[in-house]
């Protein structure tokens, strides 16, 4: 599979845990199936998400189905594949699926109805009382989806009277307070802008101090961006700082934060070895 599947965001409520081959024995187990090793081996390098390539094309009204994340694997009953028990007794669902995506009325799974292995893809339409089979293997579901680059992840939409360029004073000013909306265009800005790092990252350690879960979260996103694509081309980076910032996310109460601290922590790990 040589194109880019998986969105990199790393707010992503998800994606679990990384893949355990304890965890894949499990569920086969469980639904007495065999998963796809396409969809195990995609797993592998993210274990569920959110996807870059989002839609599917599709037959019916619409010109494509939207496709935004995939469910992963897990031994926990209210993670990723195993909610599927849960989600088929409150939507309807037919027994025999094992659901990949899907919310609401609307749902994409594995059809083992038939079968034990190699399974078919289906999307379910609840109000409709639409089902359809929508391609013969996992592997071609996974080729068939593409990128809409029309309707691509936006992070901060502006208006016309939003301040979207900062100084530093201004990006001081702006960090020290707490205006939710101003403080997010200003991580965004000095993010994609070729900004001091170590200036950035003493503001993003004010930032990770807040009580604004909101707040803490655009932190969390600049800091993995920074750790992702700035860190190997700056000698001069503040270890303890990222370290410190880092140490923030990993007691903040809200426990997606935590996780995404983990998640950056592993990636700055690895960085910060080489």
């Amino acid at each position: 599979m040589s194109k880019r599947i998986w969105d990199t965001r790393v707010l992503d409520e998800y994606e679990l845990d990384p893949l355990m081959e304890s965890s894949v024995s499990y569920v086969e187990d469980y639904f007495q199936v065999k998963l796809p090793l396409s969809y195990i081996n995609l797993l592998t390098d993210k274990n569920g998400g959110y996807l870059l390539r989002n839609k599917y094309p599709f037959s019916h009204e619409e010109e494509h189905l939207d496709v935004d994340y995939l469910f992963g694997v897990s031994s926990k009953k209210s993670e990723g594949v195993l909610q599927t028990g849960y989600y088929s007794n409150e939507w309807g669902l037919p027994k025999g699926i094992v659901l990949v995506s899907g919310d609401g009325e609307r749902w994409v799974g594995l059809d083992y109805r038939a079968v034990k292995e190699n399974p078919a893809v289906i999307f379910i339409d609840v109000e409709l009382e639409v089902e359809e089979r929508i391609a013969v293997s996992f592997d071609s579901f996974i080729e068939q989806l593409y990128r809409d680059e029309e309707s691509t992840y936006i992070e901060n939409i502006a208006f016309e009277d939003d301040q979207t360029e900062f100084t530093y004073k201004e990006g001081e000013k702006v960090f020290s307070g707490n205006n939710i909306g101003k403080i997010g265009f200003a991580v965004l800005h000095f993010s994609n802008t070729d900004s001091d790092t170590n200036w950035f990252l003493n503001q993003l350690n004010k930032l990770a101090s807040k009580k604004n879960e909101f707040i803490v979260q655009d932190a969390a996103e600049a800091l993995y961006k920074i750790v992702d694509s700035r860190y190997d081309n700056n000698k001069e980076i503040d270890n303890e700082l990222i370290q410190q910032i880092l140490d923030k996310f990993k007691i903040h109460f809200d426990p997606a934060i935590k996780k995404y601290g983990k998640k950056i922590q592993k990636s700055f790990d690895k960085k910060s070895k080489k």
